[in-house]
């Protein structure tokens, strides 16, 4: 069974979200957490969460954009239902999909094989 402590949090900034950043933080459930903040490093706009993923020493990442709060609950039941897929994303398109209803957005919470996040940015030797 997966818990929090199998996972780091991998966030990527703006660099320009200093409260939000904060609040994010405060609400997370993981012990590891990994800022890839473009305006210290490399400007990777939203692959910085892949960068991130890199830096991380387990085998599962979770990832949460800076303009985005998850409420704790829906953290833990992302963590509860994560059963070994490569990536379990929070439902994250609101009332329109507009066509994207099976696409995954990681970017409101989720937790992917760190594997795979490499493998989306080439870092995997493929």
């Amino acid at each position: 069974m997966t818990t929090p402590v199998d996972i780091a949090a991998c966030l990527v900034t703006r660099g320009d979200q200093l409260l939000m950043m904060q609040l994010i933080q405060e609400s997370l459930i993981f012990d590891r957490v990994i800022v890839w903040d473009n305006s210290l490093m490399p400007d990777w706009k939203c692959a910085g969460r892949y960068m991130a993923a890199m830096l991380a020493d387990t085998d599962l990442v979770y990832f949460q954009d800076d303009d985005v709060i998850v409420p704790r609950e829906t953290q833990e039941a992302l963590v509860a239902a994560y059963r070994g897929e490569p990536c379990l994303a929070n439902w994250g398109h609101g009332e329109n999909p507009d066509g994207y209803d099976d696409l995954p957005l990681v970017c409101g919470g989720a937790i992917v094989n760190r594997e795979a996040a490499l493998h989306a940015v080439g870092e995997d030797g493929a």
